[in-house]
């Protein structure tokens, strides 16, 4: 279904990679980006109370963890999850990428 949000008539995507992110008390994420794909998605699976914000590095937006929240963004933008409050913040992540067979 992530993949319905972005394929349009002129390309089609797909999921070049994904993995889980679990994040205790006291764990983050450095600013980063994911360069080599075209998009890349957090999907929130577990948000408890005290769970942090993904934030775009550049611009400062702070997007707020809500469960069954996605998010699908450029790769190129740098993004970083500053130090966690929690046990149990639990997001699917990955990168997204034209689909070179279907052109």
């Amino acid at each position: 279904w992530i993949l319905t949000i972005v394929n349009d008539e002129w390309i089609t995507y797909k999921i070049s990679s994904y993995w889980l992110a679990k994040y205790g008390k006291g764990d983050y994420a450095i600013s980063h980006h994911h360069i080599t794909a075209s998009y890349a998605f957090i999907y929130f699976i577990r948000s408890p109370i005290g769970s942090s914000p993904l934030v775009f590095s550049t611009s400062d937006t702070i997007i707020e963890p809500e469960e069954g929240k996605l998010i699908i963004f450029p790769g190129n933008l740098f993004h970083h999850v500053p130090k966690n409050e929690c046990d149990g913040r639990i997001v699917f992540s990955g990168n997204i990428i034209p689909d070179m067979d279907s052109l």
